[in-house]
């Protein structure tokens, strides 16, 4: 199993989050050099860039609403954090499965804490 899907066979994963407006610039940045952004309920972040430009179905722990969300982002190998790590390597220690955008954490009302979801079970991965 690729590592960076390793949240998808588990029942529950964690999720960050990125700070207001940061996710949609990336993703403008993403449009701007090609990528086709889709009609979707929000933008995520995953470990590994292979899994760019495609769709994750998703739910919040608790909710019954699955919702639709673009990669459109990975952390890179090369980019370090203060502490060392990379983001993927960050994402790993906390056992973070993505990191989703600040709309989405305004919507799931987890704004500054980490939000538990699931995996859809009829529609994990469209590419």
């Amino acid at each position: 199993m690729n590592k960076a899907l390793w949240w998808l066979t588990v029942p529950i994963f964690l999720c960050s989050q990125y700070s207001a407006d940061t996710m949609q610039a990336v993703a403008e940045y993403r449009e701007a050099n090609g990528l086709r952004l889709r009609d979707t309920d929000g933008y995520v972040a995953v470990v590994d860039h292979e899994f760019l430009g495609d769709i994750l179905w998703l739910k919040q722990l608790g909710s019954d609403k699955c919702e639709s969300f673009q990669v459109v982002d990975w952390s890179s190998p090369y980019m370090k954090r203060p502490d060392g790590m990379t983001g993927g390597e960050w994402m790993m220690a906390w056992d973070i499965g993505i990191e989703v955008d600040h709309d989405t954490a305004v919507r799931w009302g987890t704004v500054g804490e980490l939000a538990y979801a699931t995996a859809c079970d009829e529609m994990d991965v469209e590419r």
